[in-house]
């Protein structure tokens, strides 16, 4: 497993030395924590090493979905990079992302907690704030090629969708909207406000998601648990019929 984990890590910062395609780029902002699957192979030795029990059901969860995700639905592909040096790259750091994520939690060595799923959005909302953090730097020392508005540049790169969706997924603020105060939405605002947009609706998806998985994978513990809060309904609702 640390193999595979740093493994991924290197030739991720590497990639630009490592594949045909890249030579003679040096490092650039692809290089760097510039997406979610990024941050999450950059970030998983140091969780297996370091990481709380929070952050390693993050890396389960998160790391399975976004490597898996990725390789199912791969749009950003065109016929010219999807059998070349490019596509080599793309499936073997998705791949190891999924198996450096659900590895740990098949060996043992992760378990998962189901009372942490509530927590788990807002590690997504970290994340997503870590990746726009890192998409300024790169900016601002021209590790990419943006143009002289920032903000034009963040929204043209609009990573995980955090500035909003993109002009042919409009459907997709439309189906947000009604969960979504209008103050985050581009109908007050004048365009979408980042994260705020769906935040509600992601942190329902995610929550909820994981809370399903939760109760599968942590189910002695969750039965304890809903036992435990039967006893104390039950003690609240006797001591409320003597009072009566």
């Amino acid at each position: 497993l640390i193999t595979l984990m740093l493994f991924n890590f290197f030739q991720h910062i590497l990639k630009s030395f490592i594949y045909p395609h890249l030579w003679g780029e040096g490092f650039t902002g692809l290089n760097t924590a510039y997406n979610m699957c990024a941050f999450l192979i950059l970030s998983t030795p140091f969780i297996y090493f370091f990481g709380s029990e929070l952050w390693k059901n993050f890396i389960v969860y998160i790391g399975t979905a976004a490597g898996a995700a990725a390789i199912l639905v791969p749009y950003w592909f065109t016929v010219e990079t999807a059998f070349g040096w490019e596509a080599i790259r793309f499936y073997l750091c998705h791949i190891l992302l999924i198996l450096t994520s659900v590895l740990p939690l098949l060996f043992g060595i992760y378990k998962i907690n189901w009372r942490k799923c509530w927590r788990l959005p807002f590690l997504f909302y970290l994340a997503l704030i870590i990746i726009i953090f890192n998409e300024i730097i790169c900016f601002v020392t021209e590790l990419f090629d943006g143009g002289p508005d920032l903000l034009m540049y963040l929204k043209s790169v609009n990573p995980c969708w955090a500035f909003g969706p993109f002009e042919t997924f409009e459907w997709v603020g439309e189906l947000v909207a009604p969960f979504t105060p209008d103050v985050f939405l581009p109908s007050v605002s004048g365009s979408y406000v980042p994260i705020l947009w769906y935040a509600i609706p992601l942190y329902a998806v995610i929550a909820g998601g994981t809370l399903l998985l939760g109760i599968i994978f942590d189910k002695d513990t969750f039965l304890n648990d809903f036992k435990n809060f039967k006893i104390i309904m039950k003690s609240i609702l006797n001591k409320l019929k003597k009072t009566e």
